[in-house]
C-alpha cells in the first residue's frame, strides 16, 4: 500500500512539474500574428478613406493602458513609452481586400510575454513622420494565441486621424556619433591653434621650459 502510494505521488508531481515546464515555456511563446481592418481608417474629416501608402503601427501592450508617444523637442517621435512596443509598420493597400483604407498582414512576430493587448497608431502620411502631421489611434483589442503560437486579430476600423501634431525625427545613433566625434575634433584643433597664438603673443623667452635648478647636495648623512 505504501508503495503504491509513493508511486501515486510520484505520478503527481511529475504531472505537476510537466504542466509547469509546459506553461513556462507557453509565456515565452513567438507569435506569429496576422492582421486587418476590413472597415476603412479615415482621415482627418472622418468620411475618405486614408490613401494608399499612409503608415500604420501595430503596437502591442502588456497592460490596458495606452502609452503615450515618444517626444523631444516640441514634437512627437512616431515611437512608443513605457511597455508599449512596436510590432510591426506596416501601409494601407486597399489590393489586398478589395476595400480602400484597409489593409491585411501576415508573418508578424512577437513574444507572448511582452503582449496582451494590441491596438492601431495610424497617420494621413506616407512618410516621412516629420512636420504637422493628422494621426489617429484604434482602441484596446485583447489577444490571446492558440497552442500553435498563432493568432488573426481584426482591429477596428471606422475610425479618423482626428489629432494634428507636429512631429520630429531624431538623428540616426551612427549620423549622432559622427557629428559629436566631428565637433570634439574641431574644438580640439580650434584649441590648439589658440595656445599657439597666445605662445606667439608671448614671445620666444615663455615658449621654452626654464631647466630646474640642481637640487642641493647633502652635506651630511642622515643615518
Amino acid at each position: 500500500m505504501r508503495a503504491q502510494l509513493q508511486k501515486l505521488r510520484k505520478l503527481i508531481w511529475t504531472s505537476v512539474i510537466a504542466v509547469f515546464l509546459t506553461a513556462s515555456s507557453a509565456s515565452a511563446a513567438i507569435i506569429n500574428l496576422s492582421a486587418y481592418v476590413t472597415i476603412a481608417l479615415l482621415n482627418e474629416d472622418g468620411s475618405a478613406p486614408l490613401a494608399d501608402g499612409s503608415i500604420v503601427q501595430v503596437i502591442g501592450s502588456y497592460d490596458s493602458i495606452i502609452d503615450p508617444m515618444g517626444s523631444s523637442g516640441g514634437g512627437y517621435l512616431g515611437t512608443t513609452t513605457g511597455d508599449d512596443l512596436i510590432i510591426a509598420t506596416i501601409t494601407i493597400d486597399s489590393s489586398q481586400l478589395g476595400s480602400n483604407g484597409t489593409f491585411y498582414v501576415g508573418n508578424l512576430y512577437y513574444e507572448s510575454d511582452d503582449v496582451n493587448y494590441m491596438y492601431l497608431r495610424f497617420f494621413d502620411s506616407t512618410g516621412p513622420l516629420t512636420g504637422l502631421i493628422s494621426w489617429g489611434e484604434a482602441p484596446l483589442t485583447n489577444v490571446e494565441y492558440d497552442a500553435f503560437g498563432s493568432i488573426v486579430v481584426e482591429f477596428s476600423g471606422g475610425y479618423g486621424t482626428t489629432n494634428t501634431d507636429t512631429f520630429t525625427i531624431i538623428p540616426e545613433p551612427n549620423t549622432l556619433s559622427l557629428v559629436m566625434v566631428w565637433s570634439g575634433m574641431l574644438a580640439a584643433l580650434k584649441s590648439a591653434m589658440r595656445r599657439k597664438e597666445q605662445e606667439k603673443k608671448k614671445g620666444p623667452q615663455h615658449t621654452q621650459q626654464q631647466p630646474r635648478p640642481p637640487y642641493p647636495a647633502n652635506t651630511y648623512d642622515r643615518f
